[in-house]
């Protein structure tokens, strides 16, 4: 079984993830997109617990719960597809396109893992 990371992602955050992912590449990276895109929609049961309501391109919140957005919860992505995630955020930043709301996705994708890289490196050198 592919390895997996459990990452607190709200529910803006799950659909921005699903868009960054690449529309088109060979049948192994679409694979893997097609694999962490069901991974990232909400399913019906999280639709009951969080109050949503199906619309035709997703979900919804119910007026007056539009709070239930940017509740977070652990959702299992494969890591090939936090790589494809990762990359896409990279070249969304070299290009000048990251948002507002790309900035936490970069710091968890991008930034937090690379810092994490760095104090392993220095951790290895003082042993």
């Amino acid at each position: 079984m592919a390895a997996e990371q459990n990452i607190d992602l709200s529910i803006t955050e799950r659909y921005r993830l699903a868009n960054l992912l690449p529309a088109e590449g060979n049948f192994v990276t679409m694979t893997i997109v097609k694999n962490t895109r069901n991974r990232l929609e909400i399913s019906e049961a999280e639709a009951e617990t969080l109050d949503l309501i199906k619309i035709p391109n997703g979900w919804s919140p119910k007026p007056g719960r539009e709070d239930v957005l940017s509740e977070t919860g652990p959702v299992a992505l494969p890591e090939r597809g936090v790589a494809l995630l990762e990359e896409a955020l990279r070249a969304a930043e070299k290009a000048g396109k990251l948002t507002i709301d790309d900035i936490r996705l970069y710091e968890m994708f991008v930034r937090l893992p690379e810092q994490a890289q760095r104090e392993a490196a220095l951790s290895d050198v003082g042993e």
